[in-house]
């Protein structure tokens, strides 16, 4: 399922990685090509720009590579087909270069400047045409293949190949392919890491939900054991009165209390996960709250001859809700008297600090061994010292600690020997 869970996670994120990536490669390269279009206009008009001091040498006069008279070539020699007289390849080069033209309307003489003719002679005065016969100074004659940029004064012309935009940004395209193509590489290894954090918590979360159903249906088996057995005892002796039978009545009884705690608890643990934070937060008494919670455990403290100390200053109101921090109270009240040996002493403190109301909960006389402190807020978690005489399911501070986080709070542990241990809830005051 994890392996699942991380294929389409990593596929969804290079699928919008890809998208966002080719969305603006292609508008740069839009950008670049317009850009390149402009930057031809400008090369284009400041090649015919200055032409206009040798326009008077028109007359009886040979351009270099322009076209020439028939049987006439540079040398005496005609150049071979589709070659330039120095033996260059004259298509590729013909893609890179400018021609110039000189319009004379009046005579309608046109003289043809160019190194590589990109227009055959024939052609030439149809191009002129056209291209004078445009409204606008610049633009592309697509049924020859040119651009062109006309002069103001219509007598000069520059063709360019459609293919010189293309030629100059080719590189430049290529380069952003490669890029596009490294980048989606590098995305790629980025996502199976980032998967690799995602799947996570989702591990941990389906690992803790397995631990949980392993715990719970632990604590469920043995009681529902000890009612099967007792039910089987009072069927195998029918004729048995109640009094007779009553202990293994009392065991059943004991046996689904238990039961009936911990599926409690666990609807408590369930409310609180599922609680919705829209709920409306109260400005609630904390020192009302505890000294209700005090009251209650008194007779527990005395029960048990631990001395309970509590040190609450009226007054000091937080931001919450009263059924939990009642429950909140009440659990570490009780889990401290669970765990104070007899003739020990139990202190309950609450202050204020800036923004935060504090509440400590402190055992003198217990301690929490090192490797289980850790693991005190768990579900489900229990020391063996708890296991063994507590009677308890484990999940009284895991309760306390979503709730705590549910109000914003947060709750700690800390226990060393020779201090005891202390339990510290802080809250948000209330505004």
């Amino acid at each position: 399922m994890l392996k699942t869970y991380r294929k389409r996670f990593i596929q969804l994120n290079m699928l919008l990685v890809g998208i966002v990536l080719l969305l603006t490669l292609t508008l740069l390269g839009i950008y670049l090509y317009h850009n390149a279009y402009s930057e031809l206009r400008m090369t284009m008009e400041a090649v015919v720009r200055p032409l206009d001091a040798v326009a008077a040498l028109r007359e009886d006069k040979l351009f270099p590579g322009g076209f020439h008279k028939e049987g006439e070539f540079p040398q005496g020699q005609p150049p071979e087909d589709g070659m330039r007289p120095d033996g260059w390849e004259r298509d590729s080069d013909a893609r890179r270069s400018i021609n110039t033209v000189f319009y004379d309307s009046e005579t309608a003489e046109i003289t043809l400047l160019a190194e590589i003719p990109l227009v055959e002679q024939d052609a030439l005065s149809d191009v002129v045409a056209q291209v004078t016969a445009q409204e606008s100074d610049f633009g592309t004659l697509k049924d020859y293949g040119l651009i062109y940029f006309r002069s103001a004064g219509q007598d000069k012309i520059a063709l360019a190949s459609t293919h010189y935009v293309w030629d100059s940004l080719k590189n430049i395209y290529l380069i952003l392919a490669a890029v596009f193509a490294a980048a989606m590489v590098l995305f790629w290894l980025i996502s199976r890491r980032i998967s690799l954090l995602a799947v996570q918590p989702l591990e941990e979360a389906m690992t803790r939900e397995k631990q949980f159903v392993a715990d719970a249906s632990h604590d469920l088996k043995t009681p529902l054991t000890i009612v099967l057995a007792n039910t089987g005892i009072l069927r195998e002796n029918p004729d048995s009165t109640v009094a007779e039978q009553a202990k293994w009545i009392d065991s059943t009884e004991q046996a689904v209390k238990r039961m009936q705690g911990l599926v409690n608890e666990m609807l408590t643990l369930s409310q609180a996960d599922a609680q919705d934070t829209s709920r409306p937060r109260q400005s609630v008494d904390l020192s009302s709250v505890l000294t209700r919670a005090e009251l209650q455990m008194e007779s527990l403290a005395y029960e048990k001859q631990v001395e309970l100390e509590c040190d609450i200053p009226d007054g000091i109101c937080v931001s919450g809700w009263p059924d939990y921090l009642q429950r909140i109270a009440e659990d570490l009240m009780e889990n401290a008297l669970k765990y104070e040996p007899s003739g020990g002493t139990i202190r309950v403190g609450l202050e204020k600090n800036r923004h935060q109301a504090i509440l400590t909960v402190r055992n003198l006389g217990s301690v929490i061994p090192p490797e289980d402190l850790p693991h005190v807020f768990q579900r489900f978690y229990r020391s063996d010292k708890a296991r063994s005489g507590s009677g308890g399911h484990g999940l009284g501070l895991a309760i306390v600690k979503r709730m705590t986080e549910s109000m914003d709070g947060t709750v700690t542990a800390e226990s060393a020997e020779g201090e005891g241990t202390v339990f510290r809830v802080t809250l948000p005051l209330a505004k």
